[in-house]
């Protein structure tokens, strides 16, 4: 499981990469950010791709791929 955005700048889509599928996080968070994580955020999307209740994210070959967390204090 990786979690990733897609999209163009400023207009990320959160998304989930699990065996080669992409799928939409939209239905779990706006964005992927420190209190996406701090309220269990990763245990969630965790528990809908067990139940197959994430869609799949459809996306052309040249989109872009950027940084899976919004804002991040540090690296």
């Amino acid at each position: 499981m990786k979690l990733l955005r897609v999209g163009d700048v400023g207009h990320e889509i959160p998304a989930v990469l699990r065996d080669g599928v992409l799928y939409d996080l939209r239905s779990i968070t706006a964005d992927i950010t420190g209190s996406f994580f701090a309220t269990g955020g990763v245990e969630r999307v965790s528990t809908a791709l067990d139940e197959a209740s994430l869609p799949r994210l459809q996306v052309e070959d040249s989109v872009r791929i950027g940084s899976p967390v919004t804002r991040p204090g540090a690296v």
